[in-house]
């Protein structure tokens, strides 16, 4: 599996002097020092959340476009407004006159349609905790609700994503640490090693024990100071069924409460302008 570094070679027979060699020495001891060790998921969270950290008072609003892949070769392309805070997620479908959308809080999912609660549902959505909470929240609390949705917190490994080597969280079989296998069995989340950015999360899919979701964040935008999802696409048992991509991305002031209301849900003004 390919590394990144570098290697400085010296010749100790040349003219440079001991003192010379002795500082530079120190500066390359001091520049490894930089990059702390990663040897826990724990640790790992930690990392990303000191790099990627949005405020405690985060708030984003974008554009989706959404692509759906048929199976028949057809693909369908939709909008999707939304808007989220930690712990909080709104969706709106275009048309926004038809009140149609979902909406993820307190550990539930909501969906609307004509601008009422038609279903409710226990669910964490574990994309807005990985990509968004937990650049937010402590990492404790990032820990305890991936343990809650299943991945094993305990395990971190190495694996090669895309040519560039990256770090996974979670549980990996002796047949997951094939480089040639291309099936994944257990909940992992994989993390650039150089950027720290998510890069893969694999999770459980609603009512089903043989197949995972398998999202692949494929670009970050630069935004006031850190960097946001802007592309994502999703595979089931190898196969695209749906693109994400991300426009007009702002963060904001924190969004209203009521925005996150089920029982409110036509918005006043358009929250995304």
């Amino acid at each position: 599996m390919p590394r990144l570094g570098f290697r400085q070679e010296y010749n100790l027979s040349s003219t440079m002097s001991r003192s010379s060699v002795l500082s530079s020495l120190f500066v390359m001891l001091l520049l490894a020092g930089c990059n702390a060790a990663v040897d826990t998921p724990e640790a790992l969270l930690q990392q990303q959340h000191e790099r990627w950290y949005r405020g405690e008072d985060y708030a984003v609003t974008f554009v989706q476009q959404t692509i759906m892949h048929r199976p028949d070769g057809r693909t369908d392309t939709t909008l999707w407004y939304e808007a989220g805070m930690l712990g909080k997620l709104r969706i709106d479908f275009a048309p926004i006159g038809a009140g149609n959308g979902m909406l993820f809080r307190d550990g539930k999912r909501f969906i609307l349609r004509g601008g009422a609660v038609v279903r409710e549902d226990s669910e964490r959505n574990p994309l807005q905790l990985v990509l968004m909470d937990a650049l937010v929240q402590p990492v404790s609390t990032t820990l305890l609700e991936l343990t809650q949705l299943g991945f094993d917190v305990t395990q971190l490994s190495e694996a090669d994503w895309n040519g560039r080597p990256a770090y996974v969280i979670g549980n990996r079989s002796d047949e997951e640490m094939d480089a040639d296998s291309a099936r994944v069995m257990h909940p992992q989340i994989w993390v650039d090693q150089s950027t720290l950015h998510t890069v893969r999360i694999l999770t459980p899919i609603a009512g089903s024990t043989s197949s995972l979701l398998d999202v692949h964040v494929d670009a970050y935008t630069p935004i006031a100071g850190t960097e946001h999802e802007s592309r994502l696409s999703f595979y089931m048992d190898n196969r695209l069924f749906q693109e994400e991509i991300y426009t007009e991305l702002r963060f904001r002031d924190p969004l209203p409460e009521s925005l996150f209301d089920p029982d409110a849900w036509t918005p006043v003004s358009p929250y995304w302008e």
